[in-house]
């Protein structure tokens, strides 16, 4: 006899795994997405405190709330931290400039996709997607192999 658990969509067995159905991300952005543990920010988000460039949780929260209004991320790598001139897939950049790289993948095959996935991240604590591209400081990229 086989146990379940009973969920929204159907039976989830112990012996089930995760499918290949899964997508691949690569977001790279001039917004710090990295955390800062000596950092404090105010209710708003706002950073205070002796280092206000400093890093704070909340620009990595809200990319991952918008990633899973649709779908959940269940792989997120470390925020890689690179410093590159003028990259050609972030057009605010100019100069020499800090990259933070993120990659993750989502449970739901099609959930996102790159377009839908950059316009819903836009105006959110300061990322950055319009049309004309002049201003934009994110890029994302769906890739198939790790």
């Amino acid at each position: 006899m086989t146990h379940g658990v009973t969920k929204v969509n159907g039976v989830s067995y112990n012996y089930q795994g995760l499918t290949g159905s899964l997508n691949y991300f690569t977001l790279r952005t001039l917004v710090n997405i990295t955390v800062d543990p000596t950092a404090v920010a105010d209710v708003y988000g706002t950073p205070t405190g002796a280092n206000p460039t400093a890093g704070t949780q909340l620009a990595l929260d809200q990319l991952v709330e918008i990633i899973s209004t649709r779908a959940q991320p269940i792989i997120l790598g470390q925020v890689a931290t690179t410093t590159e001139t003028s990259p050609a897939d972030l057009p605010a950049a100019s100069g020499s400039v800090t990259v933070y790289t993120l990659r993750f993948a989502i449970e739901h095959n099609m959930a996102w996709d790159v377009n839908s996935l950059m316009e819903s991240l836009d105006g959110i604590n300061a990322f950055v997607y319009t049309t004309p591209t002049t201003h934009n400081n994110v890029s994302i990229v769906e890739f198939t192999d790790l």
